[in-house]
């Protein structure tokens, strides 16, 4: 049976770290607790991040809470997505949720997703460690919520799996022992030496069994050193391969272990979703070393419209010119141009490069292009803003 507690909202002013467990109570008081001033104006449009529920499991024999954000549309599309599932939910789902929409809704590098956040809160020791109440814990999430998940909102046949620290072997032991339940696992600096490195010799076992598992694996580690046994795990799964998985091991000094959550979710979601993401470059090298527009245009060749996309080819653009390459970033942004006769955004990006090279008049020629479709796509705040900067560049010509 299951039970909506409350839905979780955040304001712009965020009270305290422990925000996601803020009642609607404390919201109030803390809204009553800002001096009046005449100029301000509350709006009562809360920006919900999750919503809390209960789950009363049949396999544990208690009550479950768990978290679900979901992505920016979700109500406006009929789109289905991928599901996110963590550990530590009531501790992580603010910051993983975080993490999700920054690299699908504005970087376009992951595709937007469903997050669940599972509470482990004073249950953490029966839930991720070794003992076998983990083993329930983990049947109740592919047993009983993931199926829930999938019946209750719109989804794809896609489950990753993240946790760091206990939650980091937790995952682990999920792939070792339910491979078939996710398709990408994300230990995060897992805590790997209990029970005599049990986890490291379950690998061992696996690859010697030649079991097919084609699954990936993202491993990952902090400052903490080699206490943790994370180093000895990846060492074996080196020298005894298990058939199919893909994995990676990440070392990363600059983190302890309380703060590489956030960095390596968002480095492994990225990493994972590579193929998924429109094509991006570092910096000139890296698109020269990978054939620069020659391997560019045939990558593009057979698709519908032929072209290389406006923000992919402004981006390249962007690469050149602002490492003093000037004219072949104008040159790439003329191509822009041509290729995509009707974009506000091309026509704005060439105007941008003249007006950072002190041609006034080019850059209102081509402002004026954008500000000519932006009329006539009525796109009111375009226009708003197109028509001060052409304002401004007159006044440059005039002094």
């Amino acid at each position: 049976m299951l039970r909506l507690l409350t839905a979780i909202s955040f304001t712009l002013t965020i009270y305290s770290s422990n925000a996601v467990e803020a009642t609607e109570s404390a919201v109030e008081g803390a809204s009553k607790s800002v001096i009046q001033d005449p100029r301000i104006t509350e709006i009562d449009e809360p920006i919900v991040i999750a919503e809390k529920f209960t789950f009363t499991s049949e396999i544990m024999g208690n009550e479950r809470t768990f978290f679900v954000h979901l992505p920016k549309g979700y109500h406006q599309s009929n789109q289905s997505y991928p599901v996110l599932f963590i550990t530590d939910g009531e501790r992580k789902i603010l910051r993983i949720a975080s993490v999700t929409h920054e690299l699908s809704y504005f970087a376009k590098r992951i595709p937007p997703m469903i997050v669940v956040g599972i509470a482990n809160d004073d249950t953490r020791r029966e839930n991720l460690s070794l003992l076998p109440s983990s083993r329930q814990f983990l049947s109740f999430i592919t047993k009983e919520l993931q199926p829930y998940i999938h019946q209750q909102y719109r989804t794809k046949d896609e489950n990753l799996l993240l946790g760091s620290s206990a939650g980091g072997q937790f995952t682990i032991r999920a792939l070792l022992e339910t491979p078939e339940a996710f398709d990408a696992y994300f230990a995060i600096s897992p805590s790997l030496y209990y029970n005599d490195y049990h986890l490291e010799k379950r690998a061992k076992e696996l690859a010697l069994s030649k079991q097919q598992l084609d699954k990936t694996l993202y491993l990952s580690l902090g400052n903490e050193g080699i206490v943790m046994g994370v180093d000895e795990f990846a060492l074996t799964l080196a020298k005894y391969p298990i058939k199919g998985l893909k994995w990676s091991f990440t070392k990363v000094e600059e983190e302890s272990h309380g703060s590489i959550s956030m960095k390596q979710a968002y480095n492994g979601l990225q990493n994972y979703y590579s193929s998924w993401a429109p094509i991006h470059f570092k910096n000139i090298n890296d698109f020269e070393r990978k054939g620069g527009m020659t391997a560019l245009k045939a990558k593009y060749a057979n698709e519908t419209i032929a072209v290389i996309p406006v923000k992919i080819l402004d981006n390249i653009a962007n690469l050149y010119f602002y490492s003093n390459h000037y004219q072949q970033g104008i040159d790439l942004a003329l191509l822009n141009v041509k290729n995509h006769p009707n974009s506000i955004f091309a026509k704005y990006y060439l105007a941008e490069f003249y007006g950072e090279m002190k041609n006034h008049e080019k850059a209102i020629h081509y402002y004026q292009q954008a500000l000519d479709i932006a009329v006539i796509n009525n796109n009111s705040k375009r226009i708003k803003t197109l028509k001060r900067t052409i304002e401004k560049y007159q006044l440059k010509l005039k002094t």
